[in-house]
């Protein structure tokens, strides 16, 4: 199975994910750094890019410094890669993070219940927490980016690092994987 992803799209799950933890709408932050709230929407969900300078003013918003943004969202990147995703630094056409975006939404729509709620591996999972250790697949996506140890730096920085813990994106790649092992899955019984 092929897990590819962009930058991108690592970026703008990464800024929503702050966004919701600092409790600011979408329109509060397309409204500071001047663009529509669907604008800001395709931003966050992987489907526009975001310039230098809306970048810092995003980032200020949120309280955090753009380099510590940039540093945190290249790790994610990174514990991403080391679970067999690609990242590439430009967009792509088939995203599967957006991908597992979209299945997540589809499975709450359909199920009338939280993604949190989604059966991985024969287990129902009841909180966000627990979401970050489920296995799905063989690559166990989700519970490795929560589990892989992080430096020990400031108490600065460790508060930008409990806001930001790619909590999203680990449930879209999830979400893609948990599909994708469906499909394998109804590929061999049809066989």
């Amino acid at each position: 199975m092929i897990k590819e992803t962009s930058l991108l799209t690592v970026i703008g799950l990464c800024l929503k994910e702050l966004r919701i933890k600092r409790e600011i709408t979408q329109g509060e932050m397309a409204k500071h750094i001047g663009m529509t709230n669907a604008g800001w929407g395709r931003l966050e969900n992987g489907k526009a890019s975001l310039s230098v300078e809306n970048m810092i003013r995003a980032c200020h918003f949120l309280d955090m410094t753009p380099q510590d943004f940039l540093i945190e969202t290249s790790e994610i990147s990174e514990r991403l890669k080391s679970n067999g995703w690609q990242v590439h630094d430009q967009r792509i056409e088939t995203d599967c993070l957006i991908a597992g975006r979209e299945v997540e939404a589809s499975y709450e729509k359909i199920a009338g219940t939280s993604y949190t709620n989604l059966p991985s591996a024969g287990v129902a999972c009841s909180s966000p927490s627990f979401l970050m250790s489920i296995a799905v697949s063989s690559g166990a996506v989700a519970g490795a980016i929560a589990s892989m140890p992080k430096k020990k730096e400031s108490s600065k920085k460790q508060k930008t690092n409990n806001l930001l813990n790619g909590s999203l994106i680990a449930k879209a790649a999830a979400a893609y994987e948990w599909r994708e092992s469906l499909q394998s899955n109804s590929n061999d019984n049809a066989e």
